[in-house]
């Protein structure tokens, strides 16, 4: 249910933008207000903050994260999880870039280093939905602190809309661009958050009720062997 929204609502843009090539009317306001209101120090720093968002940049990030709670969890799931989510956005950026093919804003509103390929959507402010929110969940679930969970919800918030707005303020998306990435990543989270919740459920009946059924014999092997203990002990006690 909680992708449901987000996803009724990518639908109904993509339609929009399916339908008007140009997109949301505000989108050309919102990029000309923005780019008339850059700053020195921004226009530096934004940059290289976006280019965390890349795909050579963050996949590796993926990696380690993935890595490092499947090594302290000693379990692989992690990094299946996190696998299937970034397969799922990859995959929905290029079909859906590909099928669009819309243009980016023009040279002139756009940072360094220039974008050419498709705009819509945004596969930066898409990845970073779907992936830190499945992160983000992952920490909540496993997290012991109080602090670090806080510490997890508002970095990784943070991350994504700075992520989303980042790519506006460097001209290389228009607004709706950023929001379809955004509302996708976010259905693709939930859905994925989902199945993890669904396939954690099911594993652990099934661990359970196989350790249940492992732990009976062995219990009765203790008794017996108790029960063997003490009737030598007083069978010795007795002679």
């Amino acid at each position: 249910m909680s992708a449901l929204i987000p996803l009724v609502a990518t639908i109904t843009l993509l339609g929009h933008v399916g339908r008007n090539s140009t997109g949301l009317p505000v989108d050309r306001d919102i990029l000309d207000w923005i780019v008339a209101s850059r700053s020195e120090p921004w226009t530096h720093i934004v940059p290289v903050f976006s280019m965390i968002g890349s795909t050579p940049v963050f996949t590796p990030i993926m990696i380690v994260f993935a890595g490092s709670i499947a090594y302290f969890k000693r379990s692989l799931w992690p990094v299946i999880m996190l696998a299937l989510t970034a397969t799922l956005s990859v995959s929905a950026t290029v079909i859906i870039k590909n099928v669009f093919n819309r243009q980016r804003p023009p040279l002139e509103t756009q940072l360094q280093p220039y974008e050419y390929s498709g705009s819509f959507p945004s596969g930066h402010t898409l990845n970073a939905f779907a992936l830190v929110s499945v992160s983000i969940s992952m920490v909540l679930r496993w997290a012991v602190r109080t602090w670090l969970r806080w510490a997890t919800v508002i970095l990784g918030v943070a991350y994504m809309f700075a992520m989303a707005f980042s790519r506006v303020y460097m001209g290389v998306h228009w607004l709706s661009d950023v929001q379809c990435g955004a509302m996708l990543g976010a259905a693709i989270g939930f859905i994925m958050i989902s199945v993890d919740v669904w396939a954690r459920s099911h594993w652990w009946s099934r661990e359970i009720n196989r350790a249940s059924e492992e732990r009976l014999p062995r219990r009765e092997v203790k008794r017996t062997s108790r029960r063997r203990i003490r009737q030598t002990v007083h069978k010795i006690d007795i002679d």
